[in-house]
């Protein structure tokens, strides 16, 4: 397992899997997930761990949209910092579930 696929990942997600919450009108977001030197954000609503991908909505990216986020990819960026490479994508561990509506909400006013 990488830096984002934890046994503590999988485990937010275990009521939370594909399809979960097809349908939801403004769905639970689970688990927030930035990039420490870019505007963008992923809102992970459900997670496949069978294909490590996740579906939810992201912003700061050239357009905010809802959409699948294959999470091994996100696992696999990093930055050069210095003579080190550090992991470009962290999951915000203080983050609690909530409505998207809201996270969004919360995000666009703190950001």
């Amino acid at each position: 397992m990488g830096h984002i696929i934890t046994p503590k990942f999988i485990e937010l997600f275990k009521d939370y899997p594909p399809y979960s919450q097809d349908g939801v009108r403004d769905p639970l977001v689970i688990a927030k997930l930035f990039d420490i030197f870019s505007p963008a954000t992923w809102f992970l609503i459900e997670y496949n761990s069978k294909h490590k991908v996740a579906l939810g909505y992201v912003v700061g990216l050239m357009q905010d949209e809802l959409g699948f986020i294959p999470i091994d990819d996100l696992e696999n960026k990093y930055y050069r910092f210095f003579s080190c490479l550090i992991p470009g994508i962290e999951r915000d561990i203080f983050f609690e579930k909530k409505p998207l509506s809201e996270a969004l909400r919360i995000h666009r006013n703190t950001a």
